[in-house]
């Protein structure tokens, strides 16, 4: 049944196939599942561009791009630094994505499903030391950790959104409140030399080295924006 269900939907959204141009864009407030789950890091406002190749009065093609300043970053990858809520990283976000939109009109106004790819550029990604630090002297067994040394590298990432969102039209204008929620992760390479201290400040451990392979920085929660639509 789900099976013809979808069928139907698709020969549905597919049927009188005319091409149609829109571009537009938007502001958005996204907040970091750190933030919203366990109350690290902050919201951000998000600004995108995004241009769509309509298939149908019924499915779309959108592709955008978005710049965001996150702090919101956490690691992830492995067993240990997945348990790690803390975000350990803020920068700047450049995401481009390609998705599919079931669009569903509702006389003046709209429904749109959508969902699909991204691939991010971490543009800068600086480290949030006492993040680290925390929780280096939690593995350690220490009070706190002396961080000697750090080299932090993710350049890129990918991963997947969707959404849905509420709007109305009026001839070529369209006008949206939408949700969309993404799940990005980058490999990450991090290093670092540290040593643990006790609650007096003094040297406990020898040199440590921190270097945990499979890490990655992960980018994930919820973007609610304002988008404006023009159709040509």
């Amino acid at each position: 049944m789900k099976r013809l269900l979808l069928v139907l939907l698709l020969s549905a959204a597919v049927a009188g196939i005319s091409f149609s141009l829109q571009a537009g864009g938007g502001i958005s407030v996204f907040v970091p599942e750190s933030l919203y789950l366990h109350k690290q890091g902050s919201v951000s406002v998000e600004t995108n561009f995004q241009y769509s190749i309509g298939l149908s009065k019924l499915l779309s093609l959108p592709i955008g791009v978005s710049w965001d300043k996150i702090y919101g970053y956490t690691p992830g990858g492995t067993a240990a630094l997945d348990a790690e809520t803390t975000p350990w990283f803020f920068g700047d976000s450049v995401m481009g994505y390609a998705m599919a939109n079931l669009h569903l009109p509702i006389s003046i106004f709209y429904v749109d499903l959508f969902g699909g790819g991204a691939a991010n550029w971490n543009a800068s990604l600086s480290p949030v030391g006492q993040s680290i630090e925390s929780y280096l002297a939690s593995a350690a067994g220490a009070s706190s950790v002396a961080l000697t040394s750090l080299s932090v590298q993710a350049p890129w990432g990918y991963g997947w959104l969707a959404g849905a969102g509420f709007g109305v039209s009026i001839k070529k204008f369209s006008v949206d409140i939408s949700a969309t929620y993404r799940d990005v992760r980058s490999p990450l390479t991090i290093s670092g030399d540290y040593y643990g201290l006790n609650s007096s400040g003094t040297v406990i451990t020898s040199k440590q080295t921190f270097k945990p392979t499979g890490a990655q920085v992960i980018m994930r929660g919820i973007s609610v924006g304002l988008n404006g639509h023009f159709s040509f």
